[in-house]
């Protein structure tokens, strides 16, 4: 089991790492194409937008390949495009790459929930969640470590050959897991299951989300208004209403409608978004707090941005000891109200507080993200039958994606409008006087927009989590 859980980590630290760490590498990447920003972002979007698209479906190709299978296959597809990636000879063939890492990396970050659930003992799974809860967030805390070090020492095409060495060892763990399988479980999840979902409903989810993603990703800069913007909302509407209508028919749909018969997967889902879609835009808009209001430089911002990640990795392992039975509930409840108390503590904070009073407050909402995450994790694939935690597993994943994306345009568009002048980088870095009093406000304005959805997540854990053990959970015990 600690072998694989630790491909299963390693598969997730990888899909967070390797889009923080080529991101470092785009003004590197940019030199050597000959090209500006509007041309290199593509690097970095088309490996998440792929990503994220990819993840619902990817679901239901674990079901029928099978979970260990699937893994490999993802892994193998994740090494072959990182190695063409750092070959690459131009622009557009390097995006092509990283989308068919995407295509790879989106079965890898969907599949960790649903290993856990089905092959890992009952009595194990609590800590097993909790570890693997700190894959994402250690993967975009090194990733701009990793890729800078690397970039700066032997080139952008170091970063690749670094991922395709770890998928390759991930891969290896994977292969002796599945050599080594005795267990009944482990041969079912090694195997083949479920009916074959219809290619046409595959097609459609991507393209629907896609879609939509991209109108997120790019509404900022090309005009919410505009006849793009307008043109990919309405197709992405058009092409998911249609994939319900074909959903409804369908032998074996793309989502199992079993899933939400599951309480504690709504649940979970529900609970989850808000506090996900305020980790996504804090996330984005803390390095501007810092250096445009605070003035800190880059590499001070840096490293007290370093502590949120090492919190939550912190409270991860301090909830696996106490993720069980009764306490599951009373751990999340404690969990969310630290990030909410420590973003309505940054909204009172005026920008000559102390480094002191950051750290607290990074550690609160860090510390308190350890505490939820892997509790609503495990809670939303616990009650779900073993043949549909895939299913689960995929869906919930997509939900969290698309929150934490959510979550950049939400706050970005809020702190913009209460401040537009961040809208001209320069001039927003440089403001004093009535312009830094503005800004002032803007941050204070968010950042009690992020407390209180915490605050509206912390009303439904207490509504919508049960106090008493699950019946799986009392079997762990």
């Amino acid at each position: 089991m600690r072998r694989l859980l630790t491909a299963i980590w390693l598969s997730t630290f990888l899909v967070s790492l390797d889009y923080t760490a080529v991101n470092v590498a785009l003004p590197s990447l940019a030199r050597t194409f000959d090209v500006g920003t509007s041309a290199i972002s593509w690097i970095a979007l088309a490996y998440i937008l792929v990503v994220v698209a990819l993840t619902l479906p990817a679901g239901a190709a674990i079901n029928r390949i099978g979970y260990l299978r699937a893994l490999g296959w993802s892994l193998v597809l994740f090494a072959l495009a990182s190695l063409l990636s750092a070959l690459s000879s131009s622009l557009w063939a390097l995006v092509a790459m990283r989308a068919l890492q995407g295509i790879g990396g989106s079965v890898m970050f969907a599949i960790g929930p649903a290993v856990i659930k089905t092959m890992f003992p009952a009595k194990t799974q609590g800590r097993a969640f909790a570890l693997f809860s700190t894959a994402a967030t250690g993967g975009l805390c090194a990733g701009p470590a990793i890729g800078g070090q690397l970039t700066g020492l032997f080139g952008w095409e170091s970063i690749f050959f670094f991922s395709l060495i770890a998928a390759l060892l991930a891969l290896a763990l994977v292969w002796s897991v599945a050599r080594d399988a005795v267990r009944p479980a482990e041969r079912a999840a090694s195997g083949s299951m479920g009916r074959m979902v219809s290619p046409l409903s595959v097609a459609l989810a991507c393209t629907g989300l896609f879609l939509f993603l991209l109108a997120l990703n790019q509404g900022q800069a090309w005009g919410w208004r505009s006849p793009p913007i307008l043109f990919l909302f309405v197709s992405s509407l058009a092409t998911l209403a249609l994939l319900s209508s074909i959903e409804r028919r369908a032998a074996s749909p793309l989502i199992e409608p079993a899933v939400f018969a599951s309480r504690e997967f709504v649940a979970s889902c529900a609970i989850l978004f808000p506090l996900l879609l305020v980790f996504g835009g804090t996330v984005f808009l803390m390095p501007f707090y810092l250096e445009w209001l605070r003035r800190d430089d880059a590499g001070l911002a840096g490293r007290i941005l370093m502590i949120q990640p090492a919190a939550t990795i912190a409270g991860s392992f301090v909830s696996g000891l106490w993720l069980a039975g009764a306490m599951r509930r009373l751990v999340c409840a404690l969990g969310v109200s630290l990030f909410a108390l420590g973003f309505a503590l940054l909204a009172n904070a005026d920008r000559h507080a102390p480094l002191a009073v950051l750290a607290v407050v990074l550690c609160l909402t860090g510390g308190g993200m350890g505490l939820f995450y892997p509790t609503l994790i495990q809670m939303g694939v616990s009650d779900v039958p073993n043949s549909l935690a895939a299913s689960a597993s995929g869906l919930q994943a997509a939900g969290r994606s698309l929150a934490q994306l959510l979550g950049v345009v939400v706050f970005e568009t809020v702190f913009s409008g209460l401040f537009p002048l961040a809208l001209a980088v320069d001039r927003a870095a440089a403001a004093t006087g009535p312009a830094l009093v503005d800004m002032q406000r803007a941050f204070g304005v968010v950042f009690w927009l992020a407390a209180a959805l915490a605050g509206l997540a912390l009303l439904l854990c207490l509504l919508l989590m049960k106090p008493e053990k699950s019946a799986e959970l009392r079997a762990g015990t």
